[in-house]
């Protein structure tokens, strides 16, 4: 089966169970999946060059605020490396509540 078409029938199922999935394209032209539960507000996001290299999601915003300060630790000195906290609210946009570096 295509790839674009496996990821249209997990879409379909993510939707059914009330659950947002996402989908990037790697520079490498392969593909990953996001899968992030609704109860899942507290999003931590490393990039660097402006790519994502990496992604959590937690429904505490305690967890979140750990994760994003022991991500600095692990990954702050990866070249370009920038770490934010984001809280998803109502609308479903996220909101930066934390950034390193300031």
């Amino acid at each position: 089966m295509p790839l674009a078409d496996t990821l249209a029938v997990l879409r379909d199922a993510a939707e059914e169970a009330g659950v947002t999935v996402r989908t990037a394209t790697h520079r490498r032209g392969r593909d990953r999946v996001q899968v992030m539960p609704d109860l899942e507000r507290y999003r931590v996001t490393l990039t660097a060059g402006g790519a994502v290299v990496m992604q959590g999601a937690w429904s505490i915003r305690e967890t979140g605020e750990r994760k994003f300060r022991s991500w600095i630790g692990s990954y702050g000195s990866m070249p370009g490396a920038r770490i934010t906290l984001a809280e998803q609210v109502a609308d479903g946009t996220w909101i930066e509540l934390r950034a390193w570096p300031d």
